[in-house]
């Protein structure tokens, strides 16, 4: 069922996008990932949602260097922080 209030809300969009640009920006320079942009699809589970939402990729683990990293406490804990430090820095904007 589509969330008539928020579906297409303009602050909500603008909200997510702040929230996904600030944890896309840590990601990439607490790992030195290779940016792979972000998209601002509008996915239901996003779309839907009555609060900023987004929705993030932190590696494949078909790709055997990255599988490596996934797997270990201290890349877990590295993805872990940046997401949280973007999460931090939203609140500080909104």
């Amino acid at each position: 069922k589509i969330n008539e209030d928020m579906h297409d809300d303009p602050d909500r969009i603008l909200k997510s996008v702040t929230l996904t640009n600030l944890i896309q920006e840590n990601l990439l320079d607490y790992t030195g990932a290779n940016d792979r942009g972000t998209a601002g699809d509008t996915f239901s589970v996003l779309r839907e949602s009555a609060m900023p939402a987004t929705l993030t990729e932190i590696g494949f683990i078909n790709n055997s260097s990255e599988r490596k990293k996934l797997i270990t406490d201290s890349y877990q804990n590295l993805l872990a922080k940046a997401i949280a430090d973007g999460i931090d820095q939203y609140f500080k904007v909104y």
